[in-house]
C-alpha cells in the first residue's frame, strides 16, 4: 500500500509544491498531483518510481509494510 503520509512529507521536506510536482508529471491539471496525494486517484508505478528518484530515496520508503503498518523497510 503507498504510504501517501510519506509522500507528502517527502515532498514538503524537498521543497516542492503540489502544483510544481504535477508539472513534473506532466499533469495538465494543477491539483492532479494533489488529489493522488490524497488518495483520491492512484498513483501509476512510473509515478511512483519518477517520485523516489527525484526524492533520492529507495521506492520501498514510498509503502506502507501492511503487516505492521509501518514503512516498508525490505529491499523490493
Amino acid at each position: 500500500m503507498i504510504n501517501l503520509q510519506q509522500l507528502k512529507q517527502l515532498r514538503k521536506a524537498h521543497r516542492y509544491s503540489c502544483i510544481q510536482i504535477s508539472n513534473l508529471l506532466g499533469f495538465s491539471s494543477a491539483n492532479a498531483y494533489w488529489r493522488k496525494e490524497k488518495g483520491l486517484t492512484e498513483l501509476s508505478a512510473n509515478e511512483l518510481l519518477f517520485l523516489a528518484t527525484l526524492y533520492d530515496c529507495p521506492i520501498n520508503e514510498l509503502f506502507t509494510d501492511t503487516r505492521s503498518g509501518s514503512t516498508s523497510k525490505e529491499v523490493l
